[in-house]
């Protein structure tokens, strides 16, 4: 039993850990798609799915109301210095973007994703009670 707990909490740090440094690398530009890389479609797509799927998978990794609590990584990073990022040299310098952010967008990122994060969370307890369901029929 206590291999188990040791497993879940593990696997629970991991995934807040990957959830945490996935939104600073995206929030200061580490990764990125630019809209013109891409089609609208496929940017605007993008984009919905790296807010929604991310929360949604942590909550169901979790799968408790604490996970939402991950959402302290936009209050961090809005303590965070901007970063800018540059690409060329000497006269041939183009500013690529300014990645930072506020705390109104720190608070905006909140209310966007922790829905996302009980959802996956709730969706957990569904499958666990599933599976629970089908552990007494047999």
């Amino acid at each position: 039993m206590l291999g188990l707990m040791t497993r879940q909490t593990s696997v629970t740090v991991a995934a807040v850990a990957a959830y945490c440094l996935f939104w600073l690398a995206v929030l200061f530009g580490y990764l990125r798609v630019d809209s013109g890389d891409v089609s609208d479609a496929v940017f605007q797509t993008l984009r919905g799915a790296a807010v929604v799927l991310p929360a949604f998978a942590l909550g169901f990794v979790v799968g408790r109301p604490r996970a939402v609590l991950a959402g302290v990584v936009f209050l961090f990073a809005a303590l965070l210095p901007d970063r800018q990022v540059i690409s060329g040299t000497g006269i041939d310098v183009t500013l690529l973007g300014d990645y930072g952010v506020s705390l109104g967008r720190a608070l905006g990122l909140i209310a966007l994703t922790t829905p996302c994060v009980i959802a996956g969370a709730i969706a957990r307890g569904m499958v666990r009670r599933a599976d629970e369901t089908d552990d007494v029929a047999a």
